[in-house]
């Protein structure tokens, strides 16, 4: 095998796939030489347009490719076209739009595995061989910290086509977390899928709870002095210049609390060694990720008490480290090539 390679990496702007694909080739860093060249799409334009601008000519200034990564349905037609046209090994991460036979590697989630074989018949699904089926997102581990001295952390996420959003519940179930571990110091950190009134109310009543002279009520415990409460990133603000501050906080907790909507959540949770339970809303019929959450469960990954038992956490025995795994992967495929 080369002592090093290229690897062309497709971007298509969104956060969640730069992070997968990064996990992939910084797993990849660890174990061969990797020159790395990044491929911005043009924003809002269509494959086909690109190519009559002429917006894809800078590709032959780039040296020749050994690898080829894409992850979202806009990069798919871009990393053909680039395998065609320069050779390499044409990578995709997530489930394709196209058949998977189309490429020479394909990383999916386990969840997508049977709704896959029901999109395509079997005379267009590549070989098994070819693909590498993970539980969840690979995810960049920087550093696993022992000794977590940090907060809990509470991690809200929002409405989705998969689960019914519920703000009472979620208060609810948050309310009895705090009231089962007053020992503890909680950081509750919202998504952009958050609603604002979900927010806005447990500000609101934080506000009143802390002004002096008045006592809390059994259900104010919410808005306890242990409870700090944060929007997304914006008021991080000492940590907005570190795009993974969220996972250098994930390293240092104890426990990760999140809602069951966000499975990426869960798993990088997990990831980073943390006890990881569940806040519970309701499932959609026939969802694949309230599935691959309940396996994770069964799997006695993580905590999923109906009773809400929140003083109880599965312990995370081993930690969960696919993008190694996915390196080692793509490379003995390489190599046979």
């Amino acid at each position: 095998m080369k002592k090093s390679i290229t690897i062309w990496r497709f971007i298509d702007g969104k956060a969640g796939h730069e992070k997968q694909s990064i996990a992939a080739i910084n797993a990849l860093s660890k174990k061969i030489n990797c020159e790395v060249c990044d491929i911005d799409l043009p924003a809002k334009t269509i494959f086909p347009l690109a190519l009559l601008s002429g917006k894809l000519k800078k590709l032959k200034n780039l040296s020749k490719p050994n690898l080829i990564i894409g992850v979202g349905h806009q990069t798919h037609l871009y990393v053909l076209f680039a395998k065609k046209y320069y050779g390499g090994m044409s990578i995709l991460i997530m489930k394709p739009s196209m058949p998977t036979g189309w490429f020479d590697l394909c990383i999916l989630p386990e969840h997508d595995r049977v709704l896959a074989q029901k999109e395509y018949p079997d005379w267009i699904l590549t070989s098994e061989a070819k693909i590498f089926y993970t539980q969840g997102p690979l995810v960049d581990i920087k550093e696993r910290k022992k000794n977590k001295t940090g907060k809990s952390m509470i991690l809200i996420g929002g409405p989705s086509k998969n689960y019914q959003w519920s703000n009472i519940k979620i208060k609810s179930q948050i309310i009895d977390l705090i009231k089962q571990n007053p020992k503890d110091k909680f950081m509750l950190i919202t998504s952009r899928r958050t609603p604002k009134n979900f927010l806005n109310h447990l500000r609101h009543e934080k506000r009143k709870a802390i002004e002096p002279g008045e006592p809390l009520r059994d259900d104010d415990v919410i808005h306890a002095r242990n409870l700090d409460i944060y929007t997304n990133s914006s008021e991080l603000h000492y940590r907005k210049s570190d795009p993974e501050w969220i996972n250098e906080l994930m390293s240092e907790a104890p426990y990760v609390w999140v809602t069951n909507d966000s499975f990426s959540m869960i798993y990088e949770a997990l990831s980073y060694g943390a006890q990881v339970g569940l806040l519970c809303l309701d499932a959609y019929p026939n969802n694949r990720l309230d599935r691959a959450t309940r396996q994770l469960f069964a799997g006695k990954r993580c905590n999923w008490d109906d009773e809400r038992n929140y003083k109880k956490l599965t312990i995370n025995r081993k930690n969960l480290n696919e993008a190694e795994d996915c390196a080692a992967f793509i490379l003995k495929k390489y190599e046979k090539n």
